[in-house]
């Protein structure tokens, strides 16, 4: 899970991925590839500044944690936005799935670290991995508060599933919300018509891009509306 990128808005930028909170791993694995490379090429330092990025926002240790969190209890109990304005005050930058300007129909959230210079890449690991993990404390809690709701939320989830099973035509923004109220039911147990790995298809394929590789054909959006019904109907039913 490794991303470099050659002339992007900076000339060189190195992006390791992995999956839970490892983050240490990742920044020593990223650090190995940076220490390799810079055996090759060197890299504009300063004493005083660290790296000197394109970016002011980059500089000192060039270094961007992040974290991707789902939080759907959270927002479905309204407890949200209260949520994310306090780590706001943390210095933390707060992002929907692909960037500022993302539909959050998911209610995916990235948080990262605002701070780059005057700290060190482990106090920048530490603080992230801290407050995500209090986040996703308070989405368990969340999640606790709506499995008490009973009846009113297997409702939802399963008419949320009526409407993916029957329909002839859906958007993508309608599907995403649809299909994240059914992954609730499903994370906490209360829904066993679809699995995890189902999801996870369901979630890849109603992408635009995705439906139509899928089909091996180019789509207007009216028809792509149409495809993603049939889309959900088929890994539904695997």
């Amino acid at each position: 899970n490794i991303c470099i990128m050659i002339g992007g808005e900076n000339h060189l930028s190195i992006q390791v991925f992995s999956e839970g909170l490892e983050l240490e791993n990742s920044l020593n694995l990223a650090i190995e590839i940076e220490e390799k490379i810079g055996e090759i090429l060197g890299y504009c330092i300063n004493k005083k500044y660290g790296y000197l990025t394109r970016s002011l926002n980059d500089v000192g240790t060039g270094l961007k944690a992040s974290v991707m969190l789902e939080l759907p209890a959270l927002a479905k109990t309204g407890n949200l936005n209260r949520v994310l304005d306090t780590i706001r005050d943390f210095n933390i930058n707060i992002d929907g799935e692909y960037g500022k300007s993302t539909k959050n129909a998911k209610y995916i959230y990235q948080i990262s670290n605002r701070q780059t210079i005057g700290v060190t890449e482990k106090e920048i690991i530490n603080t992230i991995k801290a407050i995500a993990t209090k986040i996703i404390d308070q989405e368990r809690q969340a999640r606790k508060i709506l499995a008490n709701e009973g009846i009113e939320l297997e409702d939802t989830i399963n008419r949320s599933y009526g409407i993916l099973e029957n329909c002839k035509k859906i958007s993508y923004d309608e599907a995403t919300e649809l299909l994240t109220n059914v992954k609730l039911g499903v994370d906490l147990g209360v829904f066993d018509k679809l699995t995890d790995l189902q999801i996870k298809k369901l979630f890849l394929y109603i992408k635009s891009a995705n439906l139509q590789k899928y089909y091996g054909e180019e789509y207007d959006k009216i028809e792509q509306n149409i495809k993603r019904a049939e889309i959900i109907k088929t890994i539904s039913q695997e």
